[in-house]
Protein backbone atom coordinates (compact mmCIF):
# COMPACT_ATOMS: atom_id res chain seq x y z
CA UNK A 1 0.00 0.00 0.00
CA UNK A 2 2.64 2.28 0.70
CA UNK A 3 4.89 1.38 -2.66
CA UNK A 4 1.41 2.17 -4.56
CA UNK A 5 1.35 5.72 -2.88
CA UNK A 6 4.98 6.58 -3.39
CA UNK A 7 4.83 5.41 -6.98
CA UNK A 8 2.02 7.99 -7.69
CA UNK A 9 3.71 10.96 -7.44
CA UNK A 10 6.39 10.10 -9.49
CA UNK A 11 4.16 8.56 -12.59
CA UNK A 12 2.62 12.30 -12.50
CA UNK A 13 5.66 13.82 -12.38
CA UNK A 14 6.96 11.73 -15.51
CA UNK A 15 3.49 12.42 -17.13
CA UNK A 16 3.59 15.62 -17.14
CA UNK A 17 7.58 15.56 -18.49
CA UNK A 18 6.30 13.69 -21.23
CA UNK A 19 3.81 16.01 -22.24
CA UNK A 20 6.16 19.10 -21.88
CA UNK A 21 8.56 17.15 -24.27
CA UNK A 22 5.75 16.71 -27.03
CA UNK A 23 4.36 20.10 -26.92
CA UNK A 24 7.91 21.51 -27.25
CA UNK A 25 8.29 19.18 -30.27
CA UNK A 26 4.99 20.48 -31.86
CA UNK A 27 6.07 23.84 -31.79
CA UNK A 28 8.00 24.33 -35.36
CA UNK A 29 12.12 24.79 -35.78
CA UNK A 30 11.53 28.35 -37.42
CA UNK A 31 9.92 29.70 -34.11
CA UNK A 32 12.35 28.49 -32.04
CA UNK A 33 15.12 29.75 -33.94
CA UNK A 34 16.77 32.66 -32.43
CA UNK A 35 16.01 35.81 -34.56
CA UNK A 36 19.29 37.67 -35.73
CA UNK A 37 21.08 40.44 -34.12
CA UNK A 38 19.63 44.21 -35.13
CA UNK A 39 23.24 44.64 -36.30
CA UNK A 40 22.54 42.00 -39.02
CA UNK A 41 19.06 43.15 -39.52
CA UNK A 42 20.37 46.80 -40.60
CA UNK A 43 23.38 45.24 -42.83
CA UNK A 44 20.64 43.07 -44.81
CA UNK A 45 18.21 46.51 -44.58
CA UNK A 46 21.29 48.56 -46.21
CA UNK A 47 21.99 45.57 -48.22
CA UNK A 48 18.85 45.33 -50.01
CA UNK A 49 18.85 49.42 -50.58
CA UNK A 50 22.11 49.98 -52.22
CA UNK A 51 21.49 46.72 -54.46
CA UNK A 52 17.89 48.46 -55.37
CA UNK A 53 19.57 52.13 -55.73
CA UNK A 54 22.56 50.62 -57.91
CA UNK A 55 20.06 48.97 -60.43
CA UNK A 56 17.64 51.79 -60.57
CA UNK A 57 20.71 54.15 -61.74
CA UNK A 58 21.81 51.44 -63.87
CA UNK A 59 18.26 51.64 -65.67
CA UNK A 60 18.19 55.77 -65.94
CA UNK A 61 21.41 55.33 -67.80
CA UNK A 62 20.41 52.94 -70.15
CA UNK A 63 17.53 55.00 -70.31
CA UNK A 64 19.81 58.24 -70.98
CA UNK A 65 17.72 60.56 -73.13
CA UNK A 66 14.17 60.12 -71.21
CA UNK A 67 16.39 60.53 -68.02
CA UNK A 68 18.41 63.88 -69.90
CA UNK A 69 15.06 65.20 -70.86
CA UNK A 70 13.63 64.61 -67.42
CA UNK A 71 16.50 66.26 -65.35
CA UNK A 72 16.67 69.15 -68.04
CA UNK A 73 12.86 69.87 -67.44
CA UNK A 74 13.05 69.49 -63.50
CA UNK A 75 16.26 71.79 -63.81
CA UNK A 76 14.52 74.31 -65.54
CA UNK A 77 11.78 74.80 -63.32
CA UNK A 78 14.39 74.96 -60.17
CA UNK A 79 16.55 76.88 -61.99
CA UNK A 80 14.68 80.56 -61.95
CA UNK A 81 12.91 80.54 -58.21
CA UNK A 82 16.92 79.70 -57.15
CA UNK A 83 18.03 82.76 -59.23
CA UNK A 84 15.53 85.02 -57.86
CA UNK A 85 16.97 83.73 -54.37
CA UNK A 86 20.49 84.16 -55.77
CA UNK A 87 19.59 88.40 -56.79
CA UNK A 88 17.53 88.88 -53.24
CA UNK A 89 20.80 87.18 -51.56
CA UNK A 90 23.13 89.78 -53.42
CA UNK A 91 20.57 92.69 -52.79
CA UNK A 92 20.85 92.24 -49.18
CA UNK A 93 24.82 91.60 -48.77
CA UNK A 94 25.00 94.92 -50.27
CA UNK A 95 23.22 97.03 -48.28
CA UNK A 96 25.22 96.73 -44.80
CA UNK A 97 27.93 97.60 -46.74
CA UNK A 98 26.29 100.80 -48.30
CA UNK A 99 24.48 101.17 -44.96
CA UNK A 100 28.00 102.45 -43.98
CA UNK A 101 28.28 105.49 -46.20
CA UNK A 102 24.72 106.74 -44.65
CA UNK A 103 25.08 110.64 -43.84
CA UNK A 104 22.98 113.03 -42.40
CA UNK A 105 23.73 116.78 -43.91
CA UNK A 106 23.16 119.46 -41.58
CA UNK A 107 22.83 122.75 -43.42
CA UNK A 108 22.73 125.82 -41.25
CA UNK A 109 20.96 129.07 -41.86
CA UNK A 110 23.14 131.43 -43.62
CA UNK A 111 25.35 134.02 -42.30
CA UNK A 112 25.07 131.22 -38.87
CA UNK A 113 28.46 132.19 -37.00
CA UNK A 114 31.15 129.59 -37.62
CA UNK A 115 31.95 129.40 -33.65
CA UNK A 116 27.93 128.15 -33.06
CA UNK A 117 28.60 126.32 -35.99
CA UNK A 118 31.54 124.14 -34.16
CA UNK A 119 29.79 124.28 -30.88
CA UNK A 120 27.24 122.24 -32.64
CA UNK A 121 29.82 119.97 -34.15
CA UNK A 122 31.06 119.33 -31.02
CA UNK A 123 27.78 118.55 -29.19
CA UNK A 124 26.83 115.95 -31.89
CA UNK A 125 30.21 113.98 -31.90
CA UNK A 126 29.56 112.87 -28.49
CA UNK A 127 26.06 111.53 -29.24
CA UNK A 128 26.19 107.74 -28.88
CA UNK A 129 24.63 107.49 -32.56
CA UNK A 130 27.11 109.27 -34.06
CA UNK A 131 30.11 107.56 -35.35
CA UNK A 132 31.59 110.84 -36.70
CA UNK A 133 30.74 114.00 -38.11
CA UNK A 134 32.96 116.97 -40.23
CA UNK A 135 32.43 120.33 -41.07
CA UNK A 136 32.31 121.73 -44.05
CA UNK A 137 32.58 126.07 -43.95
CA UNK A 138 30.84 127.71 -46.41
CA UNK A 139 34.80 128.99 -47.75
CA UNK A 140 35.57 125.24 -48.56
CA UNK A 141 32.66 124.40 -50.22
CA UNK A 142 32.56 127.11 -52.41
CA UNK A 143 36.04 126.10 -53.30
CA UNK A 144 34.64 122.56 -53.79
CA UNK A 145 32.04 123.94 -56.32
CA UNK A 146 34.85 125.49 -57.69
CA UNK A 147 37.00 122.86 -58.88
CA UNK A 148 33.91 121.23 -60.54
CA UNK A 149 33.72 121.45 -64.36
CA UNK A 150 31.23 124.28 -65.95
CA UNK A 151 30.89 126.48 -61.97
CA UNK A 152 33.95 128.20 -62.42
CA UNK A 153 32.49 131.59 -64.56
CA UNK A 154 29.31 131.19 -62.53
CA UNK A 155 31.06 131.61 -59.30
CA UNK A 156 33.41 134.61 -60.23
CA UNK A 157 29.85 136.08 -61.15
CA UNK A 158 28.91 136.08 -57.39
CA UNK A 159 29.32 138.93 -55.18
CA UNK A 160 29.44 137.11 -52.08
CA UNK A 161 29.58 133.25 -51.10
CA UNK A 162 25.66 131.95 -51.13
CA UNK A 163 26.64 128.85 -49.23
CA UNK A 164 25.70 127.95 -45.97
CA UNK A 165 27.85 125.78 -43.03
CA UNK A 166 27.27 122.18 -43.44
CA UNK A 167 27.71 119.38 -41.09
CA UNK A 168 28.02 115.88 -42.14
CA UNK A 169 26.86 112.87 -39.99
CA UNK A 170 27.83 109.62 -39.82
CA UNK A 171 25.78 106.91 -37.45
CA UNK A 172 26.44 104.89 -35.98
CA UNK A 173 24.66 101.87 -37.71
CA UNK A 174 23.02 98.90 -36.03
CA UNK A 175 20.38 96.43 -37.51
CA UNK A 176 17.54 97.95 -37.52
CA UNK A 177 18.20 100.88 -36.04
CA UNK A 178 16.21 104.19 -37.22
CA UNK A 179 17.56 107.26 -37.65
CA UNK A 180 14.58 109.26 -37.15
CA UNK A 181 15.09 110.36 -33.48
CA UNK A 182 18.75 111.86 -34.62
CA UNK A 183 17.25 113.57 -37.48
CA UNK A 184 14.47 114.95 -35.53
CA UNK A 185 17.12 115.92 -32.73
CA UNK A 186 18.98 117.61 -35.01
CA UNK A 187 16.28 119.43 -36.72
CA UNK A 188 15.32 120.65 -33.37
CA UNK A 189 18.50 122.79 -33.48
CA UNK A 190 17.67 126.78 -34.19
CA UNK A 191 20.50 127.29 -35.82
CA UNK A 192 19.68 124.57 -38.26
CA UNK A 193 17.80 125.07 -41.50
CA UNK A 194 17.38 121.85 -43.29
CA UNK A 195 18.24 118.25 -42.28
CA UNK A 196 18.70 115.92 -45.47
CA UNK A 197 18.85 112.52 -44.94
CA UNK A 198 20.83 110.45 -47.58
CA UNK A 199 19.31 107.05 -47.59
CA UNK A 200 16.00 107.16 -49.85
CA UNK A 201 17.58 105.32 -52.90
CA UNK A 202 19.15 102.70 -49.86
CA UNK A 203 15.55 101.72 -48.45
CA UNK A 204 13.98 101.74 -51.87
CA UNK A 205 16.72 98.79 -52.52
CA UNK A 206 16.05 97.39 -49.35
CA UNK A 207 12.46 97.13 -50.14
CA UNK A 208 13.23 95.67 -53.70
CA UNK A 209 15.58 92.98 -52.21
CA UNK A 210 12.66 91.84 -49.75
CA UNK A 211 10.31 92.28 -52.67
CA UNK A 212 12.24 89.73 -54.84
CA UNK A 213 12.65 87.59 -51.41
CA UNK A 214 9.30 87.28 -51.06
CA UNK A 215 8.84 86.27 -55.30
CA UNK A 216 11.22 83.80 -55.10
CA UNK A 217 9.93 81.61 -52.19
CA UNK A 218 6.48 82.14 -53.65
CA UNK A 219 7.89 80.75 -57.00
CA UNK A 220 9.57 78.57 -55.44
CA UNK A 221 6.28 76.98 -54.01
CA UNK A 222 4.48 76.95 -57.17
CA UNK A 223 7.75 75.44 -59.09
CA UNK A 224 8.15 72.57 -56.30
CA UNK A 225 4.67 71.50 -56.81
CA UNK A 226 5.38 71.47 -61.04
CA UNK A 227 8.48 69.22 -60.02
CA UNK A 228 6.39 66.75 -58.01
CA UNK A 229 4.09 67.17 -61.15
CA UNK A 230 6.42 65.88 -63.87
CA UNK A 231 8.47 63.31 -61.80
CA UNK A 232 4.82 61.83 -61.16
CA UNK A 233 4.04 61.89 -64.65
CA UNK A 234 7.22 60.27 -65.82
CA UNK A 235 7.31 57.65 -62.99
CA UNK A 236 3.17 57.34 -64.11
CA UNK A 237 4.77 56.08 -67.58
CA UNK A 238 7.34 53.82 -66.19
CA UNK A 239 5.09 52.21 -64.48
CA UNK A 240 2.42 51.54 -67.17
CA UNK A 241 5.76 50.11 -69.16
CA UNK A 242 6.47 47.41 -66.67
CA UNK A 243 2.76 46.61 -65.76
CA UNK A 244 3.77 43.11 -67.21
CA UNK A 245 6.61 42.95 -64.67
CA UNK A 246 4.70 43.99 -62.23
CA UNK A 247 1.54 41.43 -62.57
CA UNK A 248 4.11 38.73 -62.24
CA UNK A 249 5.81 39.92 -59.17
CA UNK A 250 2.56 40.58 -56.90
CA UNK A 251 1.55 36.76 -58.90
CA UNK A 252 4.58 35.16 -57.33
CA UNK A 253 4.09 37.02 -53.60
CA UNK A 254 6.22 40.40 -53.89
CA UNK A 255 4.80 43.59 -51.92
CA UNK A 256 3.61 46.66 -53.32
CA UNK A 257 6.41 48.49 -50.83
CA UNK A 258 9.01 45.60 -52.76
CA UNK A 259 7.73 47.20 -56.04
CA UNK A 260 7.55 50.60 -55.52
CA UNK A 261 10.98 51.09 -53.97
CA UNK A 262 12.64 51.12 -57.52
CA UNK A 263 10.42 53.61 -58.87
CA UNK A 264 11.25 55.66 -55.29
CA UNK A 265 14.64 55.42 -56.08
CA UNK A 266 14.41 57.00 -59.74
CA UNK A 267 12.34 59.94 -58.87
CA UNK A 268 14.97 61.08 -55.89
CA UNK A 269 18.07 60.49 -58.87
CA UNK A 270 15.61 62.21 -61.35
CA UNK A 271 15.28 65.01 -58.36
CA UNK A 272 18.48 65.01 -58.32
CA UNK A 273 19.83 65.09 -61.56
CA UNK A 274 17.72 68.04 -62.13
CA UNK A 275 18.95 70.24 -58.83
CA UNK A 276 22.49 69.99 -60.54
CA UNK A 277 21.56 71.23 -63.88
CA UNK A 278 19.33 74.27 -62.09
CA UNK A 279 22.76 74.43 -60.18
CA UNK A 280 24.56 74.75 -63.76
CA UNK A 281 22.02 76.98 -65.13
CA UNK A 282 22.39 79.85 -62.23
CA UNK A 283 25.85 79.52 -61.69
CA UNK A 284 26.22 80.20 -65.88
CA UNK A 285 23.68 83.12 -65.58
CA UNK A 286 26.12 84.22 -62.61
CA UNK A 287 29.68 83.55 -64.31
CA UNK A 288 27.52 85.51 -67.49
CA UNK A 289 26.67 88.73 -65.48
CA UNK A 290 29.80 89.41 -63.33
CA UNK A 291 30.91 91.30 -66.13
CA UNK A 292 28.38 93.97 -66.45
CA UNK A 293 28.14 94.12 -62.79
CA UNK A 294 31.36 94.53 -62.30
CA UNK A 295 31.76 97.70 -64.51
CA UNK A 296 28.14 99.48 -63.23
CA UNK A 297 29.27 98.96 -59.60
CA UNK A 298 32.52 100.69 -60.68
CA UNK A 299 30.40 103.65 -62.11
CA UNK A 300 29.19 104.13 -58.81
CA UNK A 301 32.19 103.72 -56.60
CA UNK A 302 31.49 100.45 -55.13
CA UNK A 303 33.63 96.97 -55.11
CA UNK A 304 30.50 95.21 -55.45
CA UNK A 305 30.66 91.57 -57.16
CA UNK A 306 28.04 89.43 -57.82
CA UNK A 307 27.98 85.76 -55.65
CA UNK A 308 26.37 82.78 -57.15
CA UNK A 309 25.56 79.46 -54.34
CA UNK A 310 27.48 78.46 -51.87
CA UNK A 311 28.16 75.18 -50.94
CA UNK A 312 25.33 74.85 -48.06
CA UNK A 313 23.24 76.69 -50.48
CA UNK A 314 23.79 74.02 -53.21
CA UNK A 315 23.55 70.74 -50.76
CA UNK A 316 20.00 72.25 -49.75
CA UNK A 317 18.97 72.75 -53.21
CA UNK A 318 20.58 69.23 -53.78
CA UNK A 319 18.29 68.04 -50.59
CA UNK A 320 15.26 70.09 -52.18
CA UNK A 321 15.17 68.59 -55.28
CA UNK A 322 15.55 64.98 -53.44
CA UNK A 323 12.54 65.30 -51.66
CA UNK A 324 10.71 66.66 -54.19
CA UNK A 325 11.43 64.08 -56.63
CA UNK A 326 10.55 61.40 -54.04
CA UNK A 327 7.67 62.84 -53.39
CA UNK A 328 6.15 63.03 -56.87
CA UNK A 329 7.17 59.36 -57.38
CA UNK A 330 5.41 58.61 -54.29
CA UNK A 331 2.03 60.09 -54.89
CA UNK A 332 2.24 58.62 -58.69
CA UNK A 333 3.53 55.05 -57.83
CA UNK A 334 1.56 54.42 -55.02
CA UNK A 335 -1.93 54.82 -56.92
CA UNK A 336 -0.89 53.13 -59.99
CA UNK A 337 0.33 50.08 -58.32
CA UNK A 338 -2.88 49.37 -56.12
CA UNK A 339 -4.73 49.56 -59.45
CA UNK A 340 -2.28 46.70 -60.88
CA UNK A 341 -3.62 42.92 -60.05
CA UNK A 342 -2.43 40.25 -61.42
CA UNK A 343 -4.94 37.78 -64.08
Amino acid sequence: MWMKRSKQPVNRRLRRRQAGSVRQSAVPMSSRRARPPIAARLQAYWTIHLRTARETAARLIRLRHVSLLTALVIGLTLALPTGLYVLADNVQKLIPDWRADTQVSVFFKLRTPLMQVETRLQEWSGRGDVQRAELIAPDEGLAQLRGLPGFEAAIQALEENPLPAVVILWPQLEAGQDLQPLVDAVQRVAEVDRVQLDREWLERLQAVGILVERLARLMGFLFGLAVIMVVGNTIRMEVQNRRSEIEITKLVGGTDRFIQRPFLYAGIGYGLSGALVAWIIVQMSVWIMSGPVSRLAVLYQSDARLHGLGIAQVGLLILIGMVLGGVGAFWSVRRQIRQIEPT
